[in-house]
């Protein structure tokens, strides 16, 4: 028996009956029980034989208030199983301490779903908590490698969440060593178990940079198959997570990937990743991926950003596929097509580097010399689309001169153009400029352009330009842009200035250099030789100190969380004493990630060792008023530039954000909204008014997460940190184990989400 299989510390976790106990009495419903995947939710109208309907929903309401005590201990105990799962479910979806202790003893019932919520339950605070501390975490690995070890002898699946994958993500997001070889005993068993170790192990290689050597060499084996097993393509997906410099070289890695490159699509993915790295492909493995015109557009990034990682030569392949697909009209047969994303992918990654002779050969083909303005009568889809494309070849040949004239006409355009378009296009060209500027020092009249692009760009230009300006010290200070960042309307953009001074406190320092109306209005002369400036002043300037305490005070939705966040991690960076009250009401919030950034920021303002009771929560609120409706599917059918799109929504697994998201359709609120965020072969975002990632629909939603695959086209709920979800959805575009248990699973899409581009509009939504 391993380290790693000894059931250490279990009675902490509630579990001093031994996993071996089993409940007396007759049970009604059994692990196949056909009620059971939709039981922990039922209506509160419906009852069941031993379950009292008012305590289901009394469960329902406790877990989206965030209340462990509150969820009725009579389901727990219960001999229905419908009851017992109602309980374990409430409980992991808080997964806070006493939630954990309560699951303790559900982790030793003999109902696989009970069991399942009762893995992911205990281990949510590995997630949720990043600071958790090892101890801690070792006392939950050893809890669930004892389970496991029970669990092989008892063999049950059924129910909505299968126990071998709650079991895996909960090892591998606790990981350390122990959590490690556990999982890697389970890749020569059972199929559906080796599956589900071969990601969680993933999650270990991305938090630890790569894994242990024969660790590493039992995933080679597992993924080459043979006497031990079928080959198992899983087996590669640790190998692409994670920084693995640092170790030494699998052997046979690379032979065994290129073997799965003839695989499915899934298991083409994860070969790919994996010859990613530099000790395990060459360019020659990738190109055939390139050339290939069925390539779907995923495979095709993912052997872009391969290829990237391989240096020049790889560069070299990504260079030769952007300029054979490089459009030859403006059309949009031609522009809207699946592979609009992998060419901005590869023009992103080539213009990280030096250009060389091939290279700029290849930017040039999508900027040729005196390229012509954007006309009047030029489909708006198509306009984005080639002014995108235009500004990142552009600064891929001038990546370190902001004012060149090729960039500054990137993304030119005829004056008649609408407005609404000209603006867009111009803010592609100043996101253009940024870029530049944040490859050289920023100096002179580089800063200048900085700051007028943090104060007078487009919303989201002003938002990085802020950023930019933390991550530069030798920008200086820049508290008048601050001040007027912090007291805009624009919730994103005070965010935006919160980070930057959270990143960079000096920002706030009082501004030595003065404008011409600055100095006239001190009484200096701007013609006179030497630099215009006041005596140095040392601390904060007083006016960010008034502006912040201004936010602090603005009434703030329960959609605002992530700007909340901002602001308590800037009050901690400032040292800010007026802010102690924001943070104290922060820090009896119900939402885990407020309570955290009051935490963190309270210990910046305080003495070392000083105690705050941040993870008591003082304030749980009142229940969303759809805990009590019924669970119900609906069918979202979105017309965009695209074309039609349709979500499939399945309350399943989050009922009540199904539920929200329907109303929210069926009330416009998703009409005229843009795709704000796309990530070529990973997601596309949208659900934000505002466009620029920060707005929500005024309330928050409750995270009601599982460990559940999110495949190709899932559907989930976007997040700024664990209860800050609101409005905004993603639509993932391959498959991404490291988002399965963080995020809640709202069902499936379909239709041409892969053609979608950043800008991109949703024009009209039908609820079926």
């Amino acid at each position: 028996m391993t380290r790693a299989l000894r059931p250490l510390l279990v009675v902490g976790l509630g579990l001093a009956c031994g996993f071996a106990c089993r409940r007396d009495g007759p049970k009604n419903g059994s692990a196949g029980d056909a009620a059971a995947p939709s039981s922990a939710f039922a209506s509160s109208s419906t009852s069941f034989t031993g379950v009292s309907s008012s305590d289901l929903l009394t469960a329902r309401e406790a877990s989206d208030r965030r209340e462990a005590a509150a969820v009725p201990s009579s389901l727990a105990s219960s001999s229905d199983v419908v009851a017992r799962r109602a309980s374990a479910r409430a409980l992991a979806q808080i997964g806070d301490k006493t939630a954990v202790e309560r699951l303790g003893h559900a982790l030793s019932d003999e109902d696989p779903e009970v069991v399942g919520w009762a893995a992911y339950g205990i281990a949510l605070r590995c997630d949720v908590e990043p600071d958790l501390g090892r101890e801690e975490r070792a006392q939950i690995v050893h809890a669930l490698a004892a389970r496991a070890l029970t669990w092989e002898t008892h063999g049950g699946t059924s129910g909505v969440l299968e126990p071998w994958s709650a079991l895996a993500w909960g090892l591998g997001r606790c990981g350390g060593i122990d959590a490690s070889r556990e999982l890697a005993r389970w890749l020569r068993g059972d199929v559906v178990r080796a599956r589900a170790a071969c990601f969680a192990l993933g999650a270990i290689a991305q938090h630890d940079r790569g894994l242990e050597d024969d660790i590493a060499q039992l995933l080679v084996e597992a993924a080459r198959g043979g006497e031990a097993g079928p080959m198992l393509p899983e087996a590669l997906y640790p190998f692409g997570r994670g920084d693995w410099s640092g170790r030494p070289p699998a052997p046979g890695l690379g032979e065994v990937a290129r073997a799965h490159l003839g695989g499915d699509a899934q298991a083409r993915l994860f070969a790919i990743r994996a010859l990613g790295r530099e000790d395990a492909g060459k360019p020659a493995d990738l190109r055939p991926v390139l050339a290939d015109a069925t390539s779907p557009p995923e495979r095709l990034v993912e052997a872009i950003r391969a290829l990237h990682k391989q240096g020049v030569e790889g560069d070299a392949e990504i260079a030769a596929f952007a300029t054979r697909e490089v459009p030859t009209t403006l059309t949009a047969a031609a522009w809207v097509t699946p592979h609009f994303g992998p060419l901005r992918v590869a023009l992103e990654l080539l213009a990280e580097r030096p250009a060389t002779k091939t290279v700029t050969s290849s930017l040039r083909a999508f900027l040729p010399t005196g390229f012509a303005p954007i006309a009047v009568g030029i489909d708006p889809v198509v306009a984005r689309r080639v002014a995108s494309l235009r500004c990142l070849a552009a600064v891929g040949l001038h990546p370190s001169a902001p004012a060149d004239s090729e960039l500054v006409r990137c993304a030119a355009h005829d004056a008649g153009l609408p407005a609404a378009l000209g603006a867009e296009l111009d803010a592609l060209r100043d996101d253009a400029r940024l870029t530049t500027l944040d490859h050289t020092q920023i100096v002179d009249e580089r800063r200048e352009l900085l700051l007028r692009l943090a104060k007078d760009g487009a919303l989201r230009v002003r938002e990085r330009a802020l950023s930019i300006l933390a991550k530069h010290a030798e920008t200086e200070a820049a508290s008048a842009i601050l001040v007027r960042a912090l007291g805009a309307k624009e919730l994103g953009w005070v965010a935006a200035a919160a980070q930057a001074l959270t990143e960079r406190p000096s920002l706030a320092d009082h501004d030595l250099a003065l404008s011409p109306k600055e100095q006239i209005k001190q009484g200096m002369d701007p013609k006179a030789p030497g630099p215009a400036t006041l005596e140095p002043k040392k601390g904060v300037d007083p006016a960010v100190e008034k502006a912040l305490e201004g936010v602090l005070a603005r009434s703030f939705e329960e959609a605002d969380a992530e700007i909340e966040i901002d602001l308590a991690g800037a009050v901690g960076a400032l040292r800010f004493a007026k802010g102690r009250a924001f943070l104290l009401r922060l820090c009896g919030h119900r939402g885990p990630a407020l309570r955290r950034a009051a935490r963190q920021a309270l210990d910046h303002l305080d003495p070392p060792g000083t105690a705050h009771a941040c993870d008591v929560v003082t304030d749980f609120g009142a229940a969303a008023s759809l805990a009590a409706a019924s669970p119900k599917g609906h069918v979202l059918t979105l017309e965009t530039d695209v074309g039609a799109l349709t979500l499939t929504l399945d309350p399943t697994y989050a009922p009540l954000a199904v539920a929200r998201v329907a109303e929210l359709a069926a009330a416009g609120f998703y009409d005229g909204i843009v795709f704000h965020r796309v990530v070529p072969g990973f997601v596309v975002q949208f659900g934000d008014p505002l466009g620029d990632g920060y707005g929500g629909a005024h309330q928050a939603l409750r995270c009601e997460t599982a460990p559940i695959a999110f495949e190709p086209l899932s559907i989930g709920v976007a997040l700024a940190g664990r209860d800050t979800g609101s409005s905004q959805l993603f639509v993932t575009l391959a498959r991404t184990p490291h988002l399965e248990g963080s995020y809640s699973w709202l069902g499936k899409a379909s239709g041409p989400f892969a053609a979608l581009a950043e800008g991109d509009v949703v024009t009209k939504v039908k609820v079926d």
